[in-house]
């Protein structure tokens, strides 16, 4: 016990019983208080810590099974971001980020089905036709991709 704490608590041993039972109610609120502060700010860096990778998992999941079973784009970024206690333009960040990766795996995929097809000899029209882009975009996408192919990166990407 440190030293200010024996003045304390000899002065709390003169209350009277009224005192005591009204200071022990306040100690005991203050405690629940601070217990609650606690496992809040718990809480918090719980999901703080979970980082960028849980959050690019999670949000654009949620958000895909919240908008199957028929809820509205914007009342699930809503819903989630009142859920996972982070503020909604977070979320939206996080959607945005989601679908512009899905495109560009999607346009990847595209450019790799375009280079088999032109390695096997297929004219850019032809290409074209199967991807459903013009002969002329074709022939850019083929020139690119030999030029990224040329410079060591990989076709697709």
């Amino acid at each position: 016990m440190m030293p200010d704490q024996s003045l304390f608590m000899s002065s709390i041993e003169r209350l009277d019983p009224a005192d005591l039972d009204r200071l022990a109610s306040y100690y005991r609120r203050l405690a629940h208080h601070l217990e609650s502060l606690a496992a809040s700010r718990a809480s918090r860096e719980t999901a703080a810590v979970r980082g960028v990778a849980y959050w690019s998992r999670e949000i654009p999941a949620r958000h895909a099974a919240l908008v199957a079973a028929g809820t509205a784009h914007d009342a699930a970024a809503d819903r989630i971001a009142a859920e996972m206690h982070v503020p909604a333009g977070t979320v939206a960040a996080y959607l945005d980020r989601h679908a512009r990766a899905a495109a560009a795996a999607e346009r990847a995929e595209r450019n790799r089905e375009i280079m088999r097809h032109a390695r096997a000899g297929l004219s850019n029209a032809a290409i074209g036709r199967l991807v459903g882009l013009s002969g002329y975009q074709v022939g850019k996408i083929v020139r690119s991709e030999v030029k990224a192919a040329a410079a060591g990166r990989k076709i697709g990407a």
